[in-house]
């Protein structure tokens, strides 16, 4: 029997314990009164979380917003590459590349990028006669 006392006794304390530990202990006497300490704690992180959540909602809308932007760049950039290509079928088709590459050279540019300098004579007074006489 006294195995069975023993055992009720247990859990009384067990819950007694889980008793105080949701309720605060407020059974035990005290012999000062004091008010309970206010829970700055809880309210400080209640705060920052509120904080971070809202910071975390703004960065989604700025991602969704950069993420919009940069589908409205590829779309420009799909628009301005087909448009390249129509401009070079029609320039192609307007001029033949041998006329082209003729119009080139004769205005001094080399096919490697570089430019060649063509310099004509300086009249002098006897040219300027003789082209005057003639």
């Amino acid at each position: 029997m006294k195995k069975r006392k023993h055992h009720k006794s247990k859990k009384k304390l067990v819950l007694n314990f889980i008793y105080s530990l949701f309720l605060g202990g407020k059974e035990y006497d005290t012999e000062i009164e004091k008010a309970p300490p206010l829970p700055i704690a809880s309210i400080l992180g209640t705060v920052i979380s509120t904080v971070l959540v809202l910071a975390l909602i703004f960065s989604f809308i700025e991602i969704s917003a950069l993420s919009s932007d940069i589908g409205n760049l590829r779309k420009e950039m799909v628009n301005l590459t087909t448009r390249e290509g129509k401009l070079h079928d029609d320039l192609n088709h307007k001029y033949p590349h041998a006329e082209l590459m003729e119009a080139i050279e004769n205005a001094g540019f080399t096919p490697d990028g570089g430019q060649t300098v063509v310099l004509e004579p300086e009249e002098t007074d006897e040219n300027e006669e003789e082209s005057t006489e003639k």
